[in-house]
């Protein structure tokens, strides 16, 4: 069975960052279903909005 691609959008990754349930999240959802992927302009968003706090994660 061929793996599926799910390319994630800024405001996932801010989400369950802010949950303080982070099970209930999209992101831990599809991260159990799914390889995930970000564009180059969210790691950016990402990264100005989170500094460097969240840099093992990405």
């Amino acid at each position: 069975m061929e793996s599926k691609l799910i390319l994630l959008d800024t405001g996932v990754l801010i989400t369950y960052f802010r949950a303080t349930d982070k099970q209930n999240t999209w992101f831990w959802q599809l991260a159990g279903q799914y390889d995930l992927a970000i564009a180059s302009v969210s790691e950016y968003e990402f990264r100005v909005g989170f500094k460097n706090q969240h840099d093992a994660f990405l």
